[in-house]
């Protein structure tokens, strides 16, 4: 698919796609599901050990996952934990997403 394609798809410009390409700028998570959708594959498909575009490409629960990273608090959330550089207290974050998030109290 030509730039020219994927930005039209994507609704950017042929340069954001470019400095995608060449690692100027990063992809935002909500931004990559949409451009996997566009190119057919897996966000997967972008990391390492990604799937090949002729593979299976759905996982279960990635539908959601990528729905809720492209939402404005999912995208919060994910960028203010990838700033948590200290190792202990990202562990610490997590344990309390998920023990909020099996709280069946509410």
């Amino acid at each position: 698919m030509l730039q020219q394609e994927l930005a039209a798809k994507l609704s950017v410009s042929c340069q954001l796609i470019q400095k995608y390409e060449t690692g100027q700028i990063r992809i935002g998570a909500g931004r990559l599901s949409t451009m996997a959708g566009a190119l057919g594959v897996s966000a997967a498909f972008f990391y390492e050990g990604g799937q090949a575009a002729d593979a299976p490409q759905s996982v279960a629960g990635e539908t959601e996952l990528y729905a809720f990273l492209g939402t404005t608090e999912g995208m919060a959330l994910n960028t203010a934990f990838q700033r948590i550089r200290d190792p202990r207290l990202r562990r610490c974050v997590l344990a309390l997403i998920l023990a909020a998030g099996n709280d069946r109290e509410r």
